[in-house]
């Protein structure tokens, strides 16, 4: 059956990518990958990930670390995910905005929308621009043009 749904897919478009292309959609979309972007030694506060947890689920508390993440979105933390002049977690020329995009954590006072910043890579500094997640947004709408 697998292999017919493939071939319907194909038959209407689609095209067969790698694991690469996949981790270049994940970081364009601004989604992390454990082990790097994120891992126990980072919230999901820090991960900038508040979003994914339901305003009642921190209300209501009573899961692992609640009283940790309920501090964290109180008090602010000192590093946050983000275009990173700290610890770049994920990076990579991404396709859809022509150009090269990264992830990482950033210090809060690094951490405005339009800072100017250097990333250095290989020994080599480069300048970068702390901007907004997802680098690129893509609305799949069913229908939608080919």
């Amino acid at each position: 059956n697998a292999e017919v749904f493939v071939q319907k897919l194909i038959d209407e478009g689609a095209s067969l990518i790698g694991l690469g292309a996949r981790d270049t959609l994940r970081l364009e979309a601004g989604l992390c990958l454990y082990g790097h972007d994120m891992d126990i030694n980072k919230s999901p506060v820090e991960a900038n990930l508040k979003w994914a947890i339901s305003k009642n689920r921190i209300l209501e508390g009573g899961f692992i670390g609640c009283e940790k993440i309920k501090s964290q979105i109180d008090k602010g933390v000192s590093k946050i995910r983000d275009k990173n002049i700290g610890e770049i977690t994920s990076g990579t020329f991404g396709p859809s905005v022509q150009a090269p995009v990264a992830m990482g954590y950033v210090e809060n006072s690094f951490s405005k929308i339009d800072t100017k910043v250097f990333l250095e890579v290989r020994g080599k500094k480069y300048p970068a621009i702390i901007s907004n997640l997802p680098f690129y947004k893509k609305s799949y709408v069913k229908g939608a043009s080919k």
